[in-house]
């Protein structure tokens, strides 16, 4: 590869995440929604959007597919209990999965099938929608004890990593 070409990828790139901030940008100025805070703890990255549960799902799902997730299916609680004549608020979950990238760690340790595929939670009370997933980090730590190659860490700490920018994302109003 020349230095000119090198260069010209460079620059591509830089054309390319400009473009990809101006669309994330005006994304949230045309919407109204104005950017939310993304809360994270040792356990879990969540975020509360001042949006009904349908657009926070829309939000989060393009988000996902956008860094090559995979949805595996989409359970809406409120109406599954409905039909069991059960009145629930707004309630749904998101099951999604990085295949390619899961099986490098259920290689080192079955057990993180317990944990796959990842679910978000949706749940929308007072004209908000709060949505949280268990981080990848928090799986590590618990698999760690019994047995996690060095692959399968580092793997772990893309995929928080990964899940912390579909979070910040969903926040900032973006797909």
């Amino acid at each position: 590869m020349t230095s000119s070409t090198i260069a010209s990828e460079s620059v591509r790139h830089a054309i390319g995440m400009l473009l990809a901030a101006c669309a994330l940008v005006a994304g949230c100025y045309c919407s109204g929604t104005r950017a939310a805070e993304l809360e994270t703890t040792d356990v879990e990255y969540a975020v509360t959007l001042p949006d009904d549960i349908d657009t926070v799902q829309a939000s989060l799902t393009s988000a996902l597919e956008g860094r090559n997730y995979m949805i595996i299916g989409v359970l809406n609680v409120q109406s599954a209990l409905k039909n069991q004549g059960i009145d629930a608020h707004p309630l749904r979950l998101v099951e999604f999965i990085d295949l390619p990238q899961a099986y490098k760690v259920t290689r080192s340790n079955e057990g993180f099938e317990m944990f796959a595929p990842f679910r978000a939670v949706l749940s929308a009370h007072d004209k908000a929608t709060r949505v949280f997933v268990l981080r990848p980090r928090f799986i590590e730590a618990t698999l760690k004890p019994s047995g996690l190659s060095a692959e399968a860490s580092t793997t772990l700490e893309k995929l928080d990593a990964s899940l912390r920018d579909v979070m910040t994302s969903v926040a900032n109003g973006g797909f």
